[in-house]
């Protein structure tokens, strides 16, 4: 377990969320019933299975919960696509949570990277382990 307000990508998916939430605030959005409901959800999903992946107490399931927050995110960015193509976000604000929305994305990649690598080192070390107690068990 970690503490998740030290991820720097949790404090930016939370900023992205309360920018999804403001985007959205507009009476534009009412023409497509469910739009700003979807990517609010679809946002702050995002810094939630953050928060519940570090309370796990594996790596393994903390990295699960990485890939869905990724998953989350690639849900978002349909939300804001279709939002701007329905002329309900401006070019401008679309880029703008776009920029924001890769920066978190490449960031949730990046700490997959990472979680990944140490959980093959700790499979690594424990099949080391494995192996010489298997051999100081065939000690005379």
């Amino acid at each position: 377990m970690q503490d998740v307000k030290k991820l720097r990508v949790w404090h930016l998916a939370q900023e992205l969320g309360l920018e999804v939430i403001e985007a959205l605030s507009v009476p534009a959005v009412r023409r497509v019933p469910g739009l700003r409901n979807q990517a609010v959800r679809a946002a702050n999903s995002v810094a939630a299975n953050l928060a519940e992946g570090c309370a796990r107490p594996s790596r393994a399931e903390f990295l699960r919960f990485v890939g869905i927050a990724i998953g989350s995110a690639n849900e978002l960015e349909t939300h804001l696509g279709l939002a701007s193509r329905a002329s309900i976000l401006s070019a401008e604000i679309h880029t703008k949570l776009e920029l924001r929305l890769n920066l978190v994305r490449r960031m949730l990649i990046s700490l997959m990277r990472v979680m990944e690598q140490q959980i093959a080192a700790d499979e690594n070390r424990s099949r080391q382990t494995l192996v010489e107690h298997r051999d100081l068990s065939k000690t005379p």
